[in-house]
């Protein structure tokens, strides 16, 4: 059952704070909370610039570090528009690469959840679905799904039906 209301604004967090689409807009904030959302901005570019990162094939903590970017970035969404961020967790999420799917699914239950009311992608709905049902880890397949109940995307119970069936299948 997909959500059918009408997205709120992607423009606001929460009452009437501006999401900050560039940082032309913080020259008119208040001195300290403009010095804030510049380190939040220079977190989210540091972020970014290992998401991009090509790691060497023996590179052991690639995985930790692309997981631990998302999980930036999904702080940083909250004050940010991140259109990259969000092709780059699509593209994660079809790799399965434990780690960095998960830190995808981080990245996306935070993105979400600032922008209430705004709806799962198809494609990205459809890619939950499968790392919930393909996943080895049962707290990746919970957190995939548990992005779909935050978003309304499904129930409760359909999320729980979901979850009995990977049970099924890795407990049997």
């Amino acid at each position: 059952m997909r959500r059918t209301e009408s997205a709120s604004p992607s423009w606001t967090i929460s009452n009437a704070v501006p999401r900050i689409p560039d940082l032309a807009a913080a020259d008119a904030l208040i001195p300290d909370l403009r010095r804030s959302i510049l380190i939040v901005a220079e977190l989210r570019d540091y972020a970014l610039e290992c998401l991009r990162f090509n790691a060497r094939p023996r590179d052991a903590f690639a995985g930790a570090r692309r997981g631990q970017s998302f999980e930036i970035l999904g702080i940083a969404g909250r004050l940010f528009d991140l259109p990259e961020a969000l092709d780059m967790a699509r593209q994660a999420l079809r790799r399965s690469r434990s780690q960095t799917v998960r830190g995808a699914i981080i990245f996306l239950e935070d993105y979400f959840k600032a922008r209430e009311g705004m709806e799962v992608p198809d494609d990205i709905h459809t890619a939950l679905l499968t790392v919930a049902e393909t996943t080895d880890s049962r707290s990746t397949a919970t957190g995939a799904l548990n992005v779909l109940v935050e978003t309304g995307e499904i129930s409760d119970m359909e999320a729980l039906d979901r979850l009995d069936d990977w049970k099924d299948k890795h407990y049997r």
